[in-house]
């Protein structure tokens, strides 16, 4: 359904579309990482209706 308002060949939606979730799931591993001191993490999520945002990382 996207694709047909965006003028660029699906190869190169679905690999933006990739690469722009993988750059944020490496974006949250590091956040997770940088806060986690032994004893793990709490997050905080966002909801906006078609997908969840995470929005913090806390010790715990």
């Amino acid at each position: 359904m996207i694709s047909r308002h965006i003028p660029v060949p699906p190869r190169q939606l679905v690999s933006v579309i990739s690469r722009t979730i993988g750059g944020g799931l490496i974006g949250l591993g590091n956040m997770i990482e940088a806060e986690h001191e032994g004893n793990g993490v709490r997050l905080r999520v966002t909801g906006l209706g078609y997908a969840v945002v995470p929005t913090g990382v806390f010790p715990q």
